[in-house]
């Protein structure tokens, strides 16, 4: 069912968005997956399972993700939301 697009267009998985935006944001900081995840204090290897979309981060993750970025936690929402609702 997809209930928040009306154009009847695919929407992208709400994980592979979340990733997707990670990346570009991460990307455009000039960070690679390893940096972001010592600098949002997570294991190794989080920050590549979740732009993958295998891992869904929890609440805390995201929050210090956004933190690591040098974002506010609702850009980094709302560049999910955008990715989201872009055909795929």
């Amino acid at each position: 069912m997809n209930d928040g697009n009306l154009t009847g267009e695919r929407e992208l998985d709400p994980n592979v968005a979340l990733g997707a935006a990670i990346r570009a944001l991460r990307e455009r900081a000039s960070l690679t997956q390893a940096a972001l995840d010592e600098r949002a204090e997570l294991r190794p290897q989080s920050i590549s399972a979740i732009e993958a979309g295998r891992h869904e981060p929890t609440w805390g993750d995201l929050r210090r993700i956004a933190k690591g970025l040098e974002v506010p936690l609702g850009r980094l929402l709302e560049l999910v939301e955008e990715l989201e609702g872009r055909q795929s």
